[in-house]
């Protein structure tokens, strides 16, 4: 029982962050374009943003890479992350993207 709650925890928070992302970009793009702009460091191609978003449940993820390296990526790949917020609790230790305070 413990473990349906977590599951159901863990896909609440992703959910969250997946309506979250789509709020800004379609509702705040001046906020978005201004956070990636300020967004240092650059991606390690570690998939952050699959295990960040449905992208999971997608053919462009297949649990550990990101099948599309190298060619045209969803524009929430390519924003991701949007802020500090955006990221998945289980990245922030390698995703390399960060903000000056």
């Amino acid at each position: 029982m413990k473990e349906i709650f977590k599951n159901i925890k863990k896909e609440s928070k992703i959910l969250y962050r997946w309506a979250r992302s789509r709020l800004l970009i379609y509702f705040r793009p001046k906020y978005v374009i201004r956070q990636v702009l300020a967004r240092k460091g650059e991606c390690g191609h570690h998939s952050c943003c699959g295990v960040s978003s449905f992208l999971k449940h997608r053919p462009c993820f297949d649990g550990k890479n990101c099948l599309k390296w190298g060619k045209d990526l969803p524009l929430t790949c390519l924003l991701y992350p949007i802020d500090e917020k955006d990221k998945a609790d289980e990245t922030r230790l390698y995703c390399s993207f960060y903000w000056d305070k």
